[in-house]
């Protein structure tokens, strides 16, 4: 039995470096709590963007979106992309939602669009991407019935194209768990939320980007097994 396939070919794919364009697409899609915590939230986007900026690695492969909702508006305010810089639109037409409910399952489902569109163009580029990963940070309070929300996630989840990861101070939440694709909820820490997960997933986008073996899926092992950082 032979051990090496001296038929072998190197193609122009080979040499043309597509396996180092590999990309790590992330989508935060956060929501405007109150007015405080959108403060907090844009100090804590600038730093999330900075170190991504000044880690050479990410700054090569990340592609991130981020986008603020709240009862009415769903806010792109970074498009899919690399990271350039960090600035992003005013989240100053937002009206937090202070407690009161809002539909998230049009918000998912805007994000899950957005993803397959991304998708599509990396495609039709021919480039390589790991499997995309949509954190959505959320209070919990919903209008929502459990049918409307899992109607929306139930093509995703069953085949397994994005990793959903709910983000919520109720780690319990029936709803954000339904449509968690590890069901389970990331518990989000009380003081300092946004800087402290945002810390976690940039270091551990960076961690994984140094093997060339990394995907969204390793992304959303290690935040689950990680639940510590969230408590």
């Amino acid at each position: 039995m032979a051990v090496f396939d001296l038929d072998a070919r190197i193609t122009e794919e080979d040499l043309s470096g597509i396996n180092r364009r590999t990309r790590q697409p992330i989508f935060l899609y956060v929501e405007a709590e109150s007015t405080a915590k959108t403060v907090q939230l844009e100090q804590a986007l600038t730093e999330f963007l900075k170190g991504i900026m000044q880690d050479p690695t990410l700054k090569t492969s990340a592609d991130v979106e981020i986008a603020v909702f709240d009862g009415q508006t769903c806010l792109t305010v970074k498009e899919c992309g690399g990271v350039e810089n960090a600035t992003f639109a005013s989240l100053s037409e937002l009206h937090p939602t202070d407690g009161r409910g809002l539909a998230l399952a049009p918000i998912l489902q805007q994000a899950l669009e957005r993803i397959a569109a991304q998708k599509r163009a990396y495609q039709t580029n021919r480039i390589s991407y790991g499997k995309p990963a949509l954190l959505l940070f959320t209070a919990g309070n919903f209008t929502d019935t459990a049918e409307q929300l899992q109607d929306v996630a139930a093509r995703t989840l069953r085949e397994a194209s994005v990793d959903i990861l709910p983000v919520c101070q109720e780690a319990e939440h029936p709803l954000l768990k339904a449509i968690s694709s590890k069901g389970v909820v990331l518990q989000m820490p009380i003081e300092q939320a946004y800087t402290q997960v945002f810390l976690e997933i940039r270091n551990s986008m960076e961690r994984l980007s140094k093997s060339t073996a990394a995907t969204y899926q390793e992304l959303a092992t290690y935040l689950v097994d990680g639940a510590q950082y969230f408590q």
